[in-house]
């Protein structure tokens, strides 16, 4: 009895802070539809790459029904500005619309049927004026009963993502994202009413 409150604190801690940042003030960011592709605001760039999560040692071609999606909480460097990007695939492509800037990802999250994965993986990316490649986002997420470890890495597959994301009207500059190697995950259940 005593040992669940002492894991129940600092997932209730993790749950509010995280849902303070995801619903307050922080706008979120979905992936944009790559029949729409357009550049809004000077300030703004559009970013694209692909995630291949593979859990325990299964991915989506090989039986893996959970986690669904991605989300991210990253943070702009210079200006401070932060962003919620939701509905990330843990298969696939993804393209988004973004201001120009230097930001770090400062948590990443993934649905499961019992909660949410949370992580602290480390990661940072750049976004160039006109269209970032950010390149394959490569996760291997090993996870135990309420708890394990993530590994990430980037490689560079733009001849396959320049067919994900069609016709862009913008110059394309690779700048793929810099992953830490390791990092933690831990399972965050939701609290009965």
């Amino acid at each position: 009895m005593i040992a669940t409150g002492i894991i129940t604190a600092p997932v209730i801690a993790t749950t509010i802070a995280l849902l303070i940042t995801s619903f307050g003030c922080t706008p979120t960011v979905r992936p944009l539809n790559p029949d729409n592709l357009q550049i809004e605001k000077a300030e703004d760039a559009l970013v694209f790459g692909r995630i291949h999560l593979m859990l325990n040692g299964k991915d989506q071609h090989t039986g893996l029904r959970y986690p669904t999606d991605v989300e991210w909480w990253i943070s702009e460097e210079t200006r401070g500005m932060r962003f919620f990007i939701d509905d990330l695939p843990i298969e696939g492509p993804y393209i988004l619309r973004l201001p120009i800037g230097r930001y770090r990802i400062t948590a990443l999250s993934f649905d499961d049927a019992l909660g949410k994965w949370h992580s602290n993986l480390a990661a940072a990316f750049t976004v160039r004026p006109g269209c970032t490649y950010l390149g394959t986002w490569e996760l291997q997420m090993q996870t135990g009963m309420f708890s394990g470890e993530v590994s990430g890495q980037v490689s560079d597959q733009l001849a396959s993502a320049r067919g994900d994301v069609g016709q862009l009207s913008c110059s394309i500059t690779v700048m793929l994202l810099e992953s830490a190697p390791q990092g933690r995950v831990r399972l965050v259940i939701p609290l009965a009413d």
